[in-house]
């Protein structure tokens, strides 16, 4: 089968044509004015100049316990506040974040607070308790909404309510946006205050401005992480920084070591040996630089004067005609929320494009994609030499025309250019899945959907096991060029030097060797071999299926259908819903404060059928179960909104890297996702209450579904999800 190239691509994407060949909304086609957004500085911020962060101390903190509850929990204390760190983007100056502080971190003594701290690594069956401190100043170094489609925002910005992402948890510890608290002793509806609040079943002498969560860790092991999810204020809180990781491991795991896994980072660290297991947490952001009162004169008047020098970050806050559509002629407010923040620089564990050392033997990647609205495309790469370590294909009657000339990665053990994923967000694969290294972005002509190497959406994950032996002496490249919006994509929202320069100028403003880009997110030093590994016995033949939970039966009866939408607030600003599949509602969905209509049983199993009558592809996000991929199907919008479900092709399964259990999936345009969960409750020392949330309508247990893109789920695209 012939794919399309890059150059096709782009051709038949381009903004004047895009729009007669897509029959869903484009969001982008305004102006086409080259500029748009506030940009990190040019040439300021160098590649592979900062050294990657592990965790530990020196690195990022890992917390550690500080006793045992009443419920027989390991007890954490973690503290959410203001602090800078130097080490982000050194060569601009500090920033400004809000995050996550472990009281008692891993090593002892005291460890300076940074970004991403606060790691926690838990065994399976031996529950995790944490009192979150929430000491946050008034004044936000994110800008913020405070437009009437926000009405806690307008309360106070300081709000907290953590998630454990991919938990199974009981509600109460979930993190809902309605379960939010401030410093000052403000709880939110579905938690209350004072004598009835929630979080005191758990620690009856709680105090002001403090949460109490319990996870009981009853799930296999994987990558989990935990960040911000109150309500009006999940997507700046997470942008200011209020995430890390939570890694759960179990015996099966354990016992993978004896086939050739690598060892347990926490091992290697507190042994001191050398760390084969690497966690790399990927974002993109934009840096103030000094010019930020000539570009963006209002920027010092909606935030803290503490994130207006030079390495704070910036994020976008004006609604441009020039970049997004609008249905009014209204002015929407400064600040404003946006449809979508794609940055402009990448960060890999808290740092601007990092350089790490590896050895030339077996590694395990332990990926999260963390952006606020990115998409990944993941490559590796032999560096070339030159500054950035890339070279782009210039040729446009090339059929490579855009992407990388370097010799691609061939993982030694594989002894191609290929690497094995072991695992995604539900723990691991049922057989591991070979992933090219040199696959770049491309559509199918017969299926329409994206093609590539590892396809990563914001919040997904991958557990990779690859080997660097063939190349001691050499830099290996790590590599993105998924689109911005995706599938589509918008070409200023791509960075990379000298590439693309007419469609972004930025690109013709940056030398090689310097950021701004997009498309460069780290390089691996590989250094000779200290030391020899077991031999790797896990092939993509090897069967792990007893490392995870049973897949289900589809059950009889009629699947329930949901939809994706998009359409105008009254500000004339995009905006994304969630709905059901009713005909009132297709196209425009419902608001997350509606009350809700998603109210599946306690121990009950249901297929969701999810239409997607948008644009963009969207990651969604369930909260307390884990599902099962069963296909995805198009399917004809314009009949579909007429009343008529018309499929215009087979469904298709998902790919090998899907096929185990997953919390967050990429649910394309004009496609519907098919999808079979079992609404199971967590077992818990104490009993859990139904919520107090009066905008639910309905009484039991309260979770939320929504969109990942964090832009997308504050406005509006989430929905209350009660278990009865």
């Amino acid at each position: 089968m012939k794919k399309i190239s890059r150059r096709k691509f782009l051709q038949i994407s381009g903004l004047a044509a895009g729009a007669s060949m897509l029959p869903l909304p484009v969001k982008w086609l305004g102006r086409n004015d080259a500029f748009a957004f506030y940009q990190s500085p040019a040439n300021k911020i160098p590649l592979f100049k900062t050294t990657l962060r592990g965790v530990g101390p020196g690195q990022i903190p890992v917390a550690a316990s500080d006793g045992v509850t009443a419920t027989g929990a390991a007890h954490y204390s973690i503290d959410i506040k203001q602090f800078q760190d130097s080490g982000v983007c050194p060569t601009l100056g500090p920033t400004s974040l809000w995050g996550y502080n472990p009281v008692t971190p891993l090593g002892g003594g005291s460890q300076p607070q940074k970004h991403l701290g606060g790691i926690i690594v838990a065994k399976k069956g031996s529950p995790v308790q944490i009192t979150f401190t929430n000491r946050l100043p008034a004044n936000p170094i994110i800008p913020v909404d405070k437009s009437n489609y926000f009405p806690d925002a307008q309360i106070s910005v300081n709000r907290t309510s953590t998630h454990l992402h991919g938990g199974f948890v009981p509600w109460i510890s979930d993190g809902g946006p309605m379960a939010f608290f401030d410093p000052n002793g403000n709880y939110g509806p579905s938690i209350a205050s004072g004598s009835t609040n929630f979080y005191k079943i758990l620690n009856p002498g709680l105090l002001s401005g403090q949460g109490e969560v319990y996870y009981p860790n009853q799930q296999s092991a994987r990558l989990m992480w935990y960040h911000d999810h109150a309500h009006d204020i999940t997507r700046t809180n997470a942008y200011a920084g209020i995430a890390t990781a939570y890694v759960l491991r179990d015996d099966f795991e354990g016992n993978l070591r004896n086939m050739g896994l690598p060892p347990f980072i926490e091992d290697s660290v507190l042994g001191g040996k050398l760390v084969q297991e690497l966690p790399l947490i990927f974002q993109d952001k934009i840096f103030v630089g000094a010019n930020i009162n000539t570009f963006d004169p209002t920027w010092k008047s909606i935030v803290d004067p503490s994130a207006t020098t030079p390495g704070s970050l910036w994020y976008p806050h004006l609604y441009e005609r020039n970049r997004w559509r609008r249905s009014t002629g209204l002015t929407p407010p400064n600040p404003s929320c946006i449809p979508e923040m794609f940055g402009d620089t990448m960060l890999v564990n808290g740092t601007v494009f990092p350089e790490t050392t590896v050895e030339a033997r077996r590694y395990r990647l332990r990926i999260l994609n963390a952006c606020q609205a990115r998409f990944m495309n993941l490559q590796l790469y032999v560096d070339d030499g030159s500054p950035d370590g890339i070279t782009l294909e210039t040729n446009p009657l090339s059929p490579n025309f855009g992407n990388p000339t370097n010799a691609p990665f061939v993982d030694a053990a594989q002894n191609q250019p290929a690497v094995l994923q072991i695992g995604a967000e539900g723990g691991f694969l049922p057989k591991p899945a070979l992933v090219p290294t040199n696959a770049p972005f491309a559509v199918n002509p017969v299926t329409g959907l994206a093609m590539g190497s590892l396809f990563l959406a914001p919040a997904e994950r991958a557990d990779l096991i690859l080997d660097f032996g063939k190349y001691s002496g050499k830099n290996i490249i790590l590599y993105s060029d998924a689109p911005a919006p995706f599938p589509m994509g918008d070409p200023r929202n791509d960075y990379f030097p000298k590439w693309n320069t007419t469609a972004n100028p930025v690109n013709g403003l940056t030398t090689p060797g310097f950021g701004p880009n997009t498309r460069i997110l780290m390089r691996f030093k590989v250094v000779a071999a200290t030391g020899s590994d077991l031999p790797l016995t896990i092939t993509k033949d090897t069967d792990l299926s007893l490392g995870i939970d049973p897949f289900l039966t589809p059950p009889g009866g009629t699947p329930r259908r949901l939809t994706l939408n998009e359409n105008f607030d009254a500000w004339g600003r995009l905006q994304q819903r969630l709905g059901t599949d009713a005909l009132a509602v297709r196209g425009a969905g419902m608001a997350y404060m509606d009350p809700s209509t998603e109210n599946p049983a306690a121990g009950t199993t249901e297929v969701w059928e999810i239409y997607n009558l948008t644009g963009d592809t969207h990651p969604i996000h369930l909260h307390l179960v884990n599902f099962q991929i069963l296909n995805r199907q198009p399917f004809d919008a314009a009949q579909y909104m007429a009343g008529t479900t018309v499929f215009t092709g087979p469904a298709i399964p998902p790919d090998p890297n899907e096929s185990g259990w997953k919390e967050t999936a990429r649910m394309h345009p004009g496609t519907v996702t098919r999808i079979l969960m079992r609404f199971d409750l967590p077992t818990t020392p104490f009993a859990v209450p139904n919520s107090l949330n009066p905008m639910l309508g309905t009484p039991g247990k309260e979770y939320v579904w929504h969109c990942h893109i964090l832009e997308h789920e504050e406005h509006d695209m989430m929905r209350p999800m009660v278990i009865t």
